[in-house]
């Protein structure tokens, strides 16, 4: 049986596959829409092939924003987008400089001078194949029907692409004043590409060889046109394949694995049995057992009121003012005590009860929680952690234990669980030197594989995400500094183009490991993260395990953006002396994350200490500080969040956690106005 290299690229919008021969010739390829319908439209296509090529095996290689989950479930590789069309384009047009790729839902500019650097749109699809579509839609014609109109444009109107509302607003009254379908169709083309220049190449010059991928570059020729003209593009410098909207399913193709072949038929098989995709997130239990319960605490709670008072009754004299400066003192003191009240006497629902005790100690109110597709890609502004409005963002998280001991929590369905508690930040804690670490006898193969999971949960949760080389008992980070270079480098070209990934290069330096000795090996590995990512966040260690904030004051790391500096600690051991360290460093200017705490012993075990904790927490929510609680597990130590008896890894329950997790459930939700939904 004849066996051949299989792509599938699952887009936003469409389905692509390309079959290849051991030459990578296209033997067959489609494209479709799926409307949704991805695995019946994929069998379709398969079908489609297997009835033009006869029966075949196939190395089988999935991409495409769409394709993680179905490979998982139909046991293929998946491969990042970003690889599969830099593979297609080092085979088909090795002089490309930059490449411009429009999707259904998604925009790409990808550099390839002096190493990969893409860069692709957030969750808004302005400018994109769906935003053609809609703006087609009001000329009352279809994304063809424009191209053809574009085609005898005389004049081009400005018209924003970064909403359909807005183009809208801007297109309807030249409609109303008579501006020609062929002069509006040309404007939207304009606008899209104005959209994808600005918002993507953000004043990096698009120059030398430019390859135009993509279903919309590829059938709108004016769409293309359109780039052309505004980049001065001259007819050597242009780079149009024929199959270039099936670029990413061929560049898949290209990245087969020999361990993996299998009967085409077996993949159409598996699609036919309809594929259960686990979505849907296990939910919590109610706060409530019943509708009594719920009607006796709206009761309790309505029945307090803070004092108001008339404005027409302040006369602006002394005497007044004496007794309204009363009645607000007195209206204050009544709402301080109603919330004491209400928290002491919530007793029918525990896990009630400690969130509003906690919220009542912090001193904490709440927020809506900041997350990717709102807050963007963070940066560092001073001491503070910024968002993408510059407006300052606190991120509250769990770390994992050791991916390669419990790689079982790594899910999507965990990482809802923990983003319905409140949490918007998981740190992904990958060992470097102990029992299954990194750099010694573990498998590297799984362990980046685990990260690249997270990531994407992460991701797919709208969360953000620590990838942390978690240096311990090595103790100097400069041991495996090579090693860390390169990996740092694959995942910084990974995921250059997303916004929610945080780097934390050295987790603990200890062990007689100095200042001296973490700022050389920042300054080795800092660089192999920022020649792919510009400007991602980078968490750097610092000595005595993480404590030492003060070294990083007096001499700190120069030459590049967006560095932070990491403190942990463990409440029931670390108090005022190391509190006083970390308000020294803050008030100095040093920008802090906590990467890493716990509110037991530094060993991970004794006994917790809420009050200090508390304290801490107080601290840094006074700081607007993040912070990350470790860790997610079920080990059995004080330190983890669930307790032995869980054996769940999703779908916790208030009874699942541990004292610490409960602990936490309280902090993370006490800080953000819905908590679950």
């Amino acid at each position: 049986m004849n066996k051949f290299k299989l792509g599938i690229d699952i887009g936003s919008t469409t389905v692509k596959i390309a079959v290849l021969d051991d030459n990578n010739n296209i033997l067959f390829s489609d494209y479709e829409r799926h409307f949704a319908n991805i695995q019946e439209t994929l069998q379709s296509l398969l079908e489609k092939a297997v009835a033009e090529l006869g029966e075949f095996e196939v190395y089988p290689v999935i991409t495409g924003s769409g394709g993680l989950t179905l490979a998982k479930h139909l046991e293929v590789p998946f491969t990042q987008e970003v690889v599969a069309v830099s593979t297609a384009l080092q085979d088909y047009a090795p002089q490309c400089d930059v490449a411009i790729e429009l999707g259904g839902e998604d925009a790409k500019i990808i550099y390839f001078t002096n190493g990969i650097d893409q860069r692709m749109n957030g969750i808004c699809a302005g400018g994109t194949g769906s935003f053609i579509d809609q703006m087609a839609t009001l000329l009352q014609t279809d994304a063809m029907g424009l191209n053809e109109y574009a085609k005898n444009y005389k004049s081009i109107y400005p018209i924003a692409a970064r909403c359909g509302v807005f183009a809208k607003t801007d297109i309807q009254p030249l409609i109303n004043e008579g501006a020609t379908k062929e002069d509006l169709s040309a404007s939207i083309f304009q606008a899209v590409v104005n959209q994808t220049i600005s918002g993507l190449a953000c004043g990096k010059p698009i120059r030398g060889n430019v390859a135009f991928l993509g279903g919309p570059l590829h059938f709108l020729s004016e769409l293309r046109q359109a780039f052309i003209r505004t980049l001065s593009l001259g007819p050597d410098e242009i780079i149009a394949p024929d199959h270039s909207h099936l670029f990413a399913a061929v560049g898949s193709a290209m990245n087969y694995s020999e361990d993996v072949c299998v009967p085409v038929e077996d993949i159409i098989a598996r699609l036919k049995g309809k594929i259960k995709l686990e979505f849907e997130v296990e939910r919590m239990e109610p706060l409530f057992e019943n509708q009594f319960a719920y009607d006796e605490f709206t009761k309790r709670h309505s029945s307090h009121h803070v004092k108001t008072a008339d404005i027409a009754s302040y006369k602006g004299n002394k005497e007044t003012e004496s007794q309204t400066d009363e009645k607000a003192t007195e209206s204050v003191n009544s709402a301080e005590n109603n919330t004491e009240d209400s928290t002491q006497s919530s007793t029918e629902n525990q896990n009630m009860a400690d969130t509003e005790q906690l919220t009542t100690e912090n001193g904490q109110e709440s927020s809506v929680l900041a997350c990717p597709s709102v807050n963007g890609k963070l940066h560092v502004e001073g001491s503070k952690l910024v968002d993408q409005n510059d407006n300052e963002v606190q991120l509250r998280g769990v770390s994992t234990h050791g991916l390669a001991w419990y790689p079982q929590y790594v899910t999507n369905d965990c990482f809802a669980t923990l983003k319905s508690f409140g949490a918007n930040v998981v740190r992904l804690a990958m060992y470097t030197y102990e029992s299954g670490g990194y750099c010694t006898d573990g498998d590297r193969q799984q362990l980046e594989t685990l990260v690249q999971n997270g990531v994407q949960y992460a991701f797919n949760n709208d969360m953000y995400v620590i990838i942390d080389w978690h240096v311990l008992n090595e103790g100097n980070p400069n041991r495996y500094s090579d090693v860390a270079k390169t990996f740092f480098a694959k995942m910084a070209q990974q995921y250059a183009s997303y916004n929610n990934v945080i780097y934390e290069i050295c987790n603990e330096p200890c062990k007689g490991a100095t200042w001296g000795d973490v700022k050389f090996y920042a300054s080795e590995v800092i660089p192999s993260i920022r020649s792919y990512d510009k400007d991602a966040v980078i968490l750097i260690g610092t000595p005595n395990w993480s404590q030492d904030v003060d070294e990083a004051v007096k001499d700190p790391v120069t030459g590049y953006d967006n560095i932070m500096y990491t403190l942990h600690f463990y409440a029931a051991t670390h108090k005022d002396d190391l509190q006083n360290k970390l308000k020294s460093a803050a008030d100095a200017g040093l920008p802090i994350f906590v990467s890493e705490f716990g509110i037991c012993s530094a060993d991970g075990n004794g006994q917790v200490d809420i009050d200090s904790a508390n304290s801490w927490i107080s601290l840094l929510d006074s700081y607007g500080i993040s912070y990350v609680c470790w860790n997610l597990s079920n080990k059995d130590e004080k330190s983890a969040l669930l307790t032995p008896a869980c054996d769940k890894t999703s779908g916790f329950t208030y009874e699942d956690l541990s004292d610490e997790g409960k602990w936490l459930y309280g902090v993370l939700t006490s800080h953000v106005t819905q908590v679950l939904n």
